[in-house]
């Protein structure tokens, strides 16, 4: 097994893997009482909660509130348009469900200004009061119905809940059933008002447009009159067709000239032989194949003369002679081309020129022209605009009126759909909710109480917990003798109070932790001692026989430990020997009633052979060495040569040295004799012992060279730790079985 280096306690429980669920409920189970109270103490909240709030009645109507036409009657619809403007007309009538003045015509429906159930009394007239006041006075009651009134739209539908939280039954029905009916009545007259301002607006514009469509044909007629100029003059006559077949030749001759362009280029950048090949002449075409023939010819006789024959050199004179001619043909009709391409390109632009010249001219004539029409022009133009925007307007209120006989049918777009019914009971407070609420937080806060405590509890309980923060093995852990309901025996010299056993035991004989091995042997803890024995003497490779047991501090039962551990060696048959090496609080010679006259003090410091002073006890194989006197100096006799030499004497005579020292962080009297022992043994007490105290008794041990054992946990609380319940378990049926054999 191996362990971590000592450590912060917590940062070593994260790193070991850190959540334990059963440590956090053996946690909450060693204070489960502090649990219960919290949670008992919630009921009781939660129930007088209940029992003293005021009961709340609400009543809801279910309201189907349809999207309004952005368009009228008639009119195309755009979808989107109506989707994208429906995001915000919902929102929109769910603000106005909920404003100062739809409550204010609620009041007024209702009467509830004089409504006792609403404000408690009938208000006495003031007639100091003002107007202002009483519109203040009526938007604080408004303000009272908003405050109860509740706007729950149904996701997906076009459906509504509305509703009214009351302490009377009556008026939650009918302030909801009021709302409902009070926000109907305001969408019809507020569609109504905007239609019959529309129609305002719309005869007044027909009105203007009639008037002014009369003005401009008088117009018209007074115009025609004095220039002579019809509307028919308007925008016709031949100069105007000339104009028009004039640019039509303007753009073809552009096409044809930008063509002749393109293929100049194109000539330009080609080789002059593929040029040439294009024009397609004769004389080229029978120089090519002259050439060829000549080619031809050369090669076939290569394939027998030698280049340097005089018929071949003859040949290849008329070859290179042919190939000259051909070349300069080539770049000639090349030439050629290029020069005939360019011509035709500039004949096009001198096209585009000409009839360029031609269309300004008549530009000018049909402009002159136009001049003398504009003004007859612009006033058909207007006549025209005019005409068609009072056509609009007449259709729109074509479109109004059929609105507004739709309108006095007493539609709308909201609906009734289960109008509120008068509540039959309450819906706050709930019992139900109360009492759930109050268990829940009093468990809730019951836990973080425990929990709180908890990690604000420095001190080590269990032996894991030891093991994780020091590195160090857990020879045993001792449980408390009062887990059996027995009286635990530790004596108060380090702190330990006698206590009785438990009423159940009432009458029989107290019983002390010292010597309990041997009086009571099937008891879990004399057992548990037993098991210490084992561990021990399993702890080290090498052989173990002189042993120093320690504590921290006073009363965490280190002389219980030698006491027992030297009887469970000597029941082994052993010749045991323990020394009492606290001399300044010497005890263990009133655990055995031995004489304390004569003991390891006289042997330090007076040279007295340990024979001499070693006492046998009632213990079979087990002598005692008491401390003797008190000495003024302690430490420096355990430090002498004479001790020295006195642990190399009884490690030649007993087969086990127990040597019970003072406590490490007290004094330093225990380092010299652990230094010179096999081993330390380390007592800690469950539930007392902090983690920084045993991590500074172990940094002391360790910084002084001394080997360390391992660690003893002594008055154990059983339901701690897992481990250590089921070897405590383990003890307890081990000394049932011993009882049933012994009977």
């Amino acid at each position: 097994m191996s362990y971590a280096p000592v450590g912060d306690f917590d940062a070593q429980q994260q790193a070991l893997g850190g959540f334990d669920p059963k440590e956090l409920w053996r946690v909450v189970r060693r204070r489960w009482k502090w649990v219960a109270l919290a949670v008992i103490a919630g009921l009781a909240i939660g129930s007088i909660k209940y029992i003293t709030s005021p009961k709340l009645y609400r009543a809801t109507t279910q309201l189907q509130i349809e999207p309004r036409n952005l368009v009228s009657v008639g009119q195309d619809r755009n979808p989107w348009i109506e989707q994208w403007t429906n995001l915000k007309y919902f929102p929109t009538q769910y603000r106005l469900l909920r404003s100062r003045g739809l409550a204010e015509r609620v009041l007024d429906d209702l009467r509830l200004e004089s409504d006792p159930d609403f404000i408690g009394s009938t208000p006495e007239n003031d007639v100091s009061r003002t107007a202002e006041d009483d519109a203040r006075y009526r938007a604080g009651l408004a303000g009272r119905l908003i405050g109860g009134l509740t706007v729950d739209p149904i996701e997906g539908t076009e459906l509504l809940n509305l509703s009214y939280v009351s302490t009377d039954q009556r008026l939650a029905a009918e302030v909801a059933n009021g709302f409902a009916e009070a926000f109907i009545q305001f969408g019809k007259e507020s569609r109504s008002e905007t239609l019959a301002q529309a129609n305002r607006v719309i005869d007044t514009q027909i009105e203007n447009l009639r008037h002014d469509v009369q003005e401009i044909e008088v117009s018209i007629r007074e115009f025609s009159r004095t220039a002579d100029v019809t509307g028919n003059d308007v925008g016709s006559g031949a100069v105007s067709q000339r104009v028009t077949n004039l640019n039509d030749q303007v753009s073809t001759a552009t096409t044809n000239a930008l063509n002749k362009q393109q293929r100049h280029g194109e000539l330009v950048n080609m080789p002059d032989a593929l040029v040439a090949e294009n024009g397609g002449s004769a004389s080229l075409k029978a120089l090519q194949s002259e050439l060829q023939g000549h080619d031809r010819d050369y090669q076939g006789r290569l394939q027998t003369f030698k280049p340097d024959h005089p018929d071949m050199v003859e040949l290849k004179r008329t070859l290179d002679d042919t190939r000259r001619r051909y070349n300069l043909e080539v770049s000639k009709e090349a030439r050629r081309l290029r020069a005939a391409a360019y011509t035709e390109w500039q004949a096009a632009q001198s096209v585009i020129d000409r009839i360029e010249q031609q269309r300004n001219v008549a530009q000018e004539q049909n402009l002159a022209q136009n001049v003398e029409v504009l003004p007859l022009t612009n006033l058909q133009m207007e006549l025209s605009a005019k005409r068609q925007r009072l056509s609009e307007l007449i259709e729109t209120q074509s479109q109004a009126d059929l609105s507004a006989d739709v309108q006095s049918d007493g539609r709308t777009n909201v609906h009734v759909i289960d109008k509120a019914l008068v509540p039959s009971g309450p819906f706050r407070p709930s019992l139900r909710q109360n009492v759930a609420v109050g268990a829940g937080g009093g468990l809730f806060f019951g836990l973080g109480v425990v929990f709180l405590f908890h990690f604000l509890d420095r001190t080590l309980k269990t032996g894991e917990e030891l093991e994780r923060l020091l590195g160090i093995p857990v020879l045993a852990a001792i449980p408390d003798l009062e887990a059996n309901g027995q009286g635990y025996g530790y004596h108060a010299y380090y702190g330990y109070g006698r206590k009785r056993r438990s009423a159940k035991a009432k009458g029989a004989k107290n019983l002390e932790i010292e010597l309990l091995p041997e009086s009571n042997p099937r008891l879990a803890v004399a057992e548990a001692y037993r098991s210490l024995r084992t561990a021990l003497l399993l702890s080290s490779a090498e052989e173990l026989k002189l042993i120093t047991v320690t504590s921290a501090e006073a009363g965490e039962g280190k002389s219980a430990t030698s006491t027992n551990l030297s009887i469970v060696m000597a029941q082994l048959g052993k010749k045991v020997l323990l020394v009492d090496g606290d001399l300044r609080k010497a005890r263990l010679h009133r655990v055995f009633k031995a004489d304390n006259t004569q003991g390891l003090v006289n042997s330090l410091a007076a040279g007295t052979h340990p024979e001499t002073v070693i006492q046998k006890t009632h213990v079979p194989g087990l002598s005692l060495l008491p401390a003797g006197a008190h000495p003024p100096n302690p430490s420096e006799l355990l430090a002498s040569e004479r001790m020295q030499q006195l642990m190399a004497w009884a490690r030649k005579t007993y087969d086990f040295v127990i040597i019970d020292t003072p406590p490490i962080l007290a004094v330093s009297d225990a380092i010299v004799p652990g230094a010179n022992s096999d081993g330390v043994v380390l007592c800690f007490r469950a539930n007392r012992i902090e983690r920084e105290t045993a991590r500074r008794c172990t940094e002391q041990v360790r910084l002084a060279g001394v080997k360390v054992l391992g660690v003893i946990l002594n008055r154990y609380q059983p339901g701690s730790s897992r481990y250590y319940d089921r070897q405590y378990e383990n003890y307890e049926a081990y000394a049932e079985s011993q009882a049933d054999s012994a009977a």
